[in-house]
């Protein structure tokens, strides 16, 4: 299972989990040498957390539950107020495709990029949502194309 695994996505997954290893480590050390029992519950909620983020990804990696995008960014613009982007993306087919993604990740315009992004509900795609109101996806992966 793990070689139908995109590598970029097992890059991210690994990272996820080195990152989360060593914030509880830190946590569960640091709450042990003073004997503070609140720093080692909240190590182990981080630790409930971020099982459950991993395993989220995991999922949806597992089910095909991701599309994989080729092609070129046009624009990349911050939504106002929220902890996402909007990005235009012309594909290698010639489709230009408006994506909000979730996170803080930031792409130039004109560069060229693999995306492995989770799949939207097209119900909430098409709904004539607001632009603010409209689910943004998860970026999996990215590998640069240049």
């Amino acid at each position: 299972m793990k070689s139908s695994i995109p590598a970029p996505i097992r890059h991210q997954l690994a990272a996820y989990i080195v990152i989360l290893a060593s914030i509880i480590a830190l946590g569960t050390v640091w709450g042990i040498v003073a004997k503070d029992r609140i720093i080692i519950l909240l190590s182990i909620g981080l630790a409930c957390a971020g099982a459950f983020r991993i395993l989220d990804i995991y999922h949806l990696v597992c089910h095909n539950e991701f599309d994989e995008l080729a092609g070129t960014v046009i624009s990349d613009a911050k939504v106002p107020a929220r902890r996402r982007h909007r990005i235009a993306f012309l594909t290698d087919a010639g489709e230009e495709k408006h994506i909000t993604l979730n996170g803080r990740a930031s792409f130039q315009a004109g560069s060229r990029w693999l995306l492995f992004i989770s799949k939207c509900d097209p119900l909430f795609e098409n709904a004539g949502f607001p632009e603010s109101l409209k689910p943004s996806r998860t970026l999996l992966g990215r590998k640069s194309l240049e």
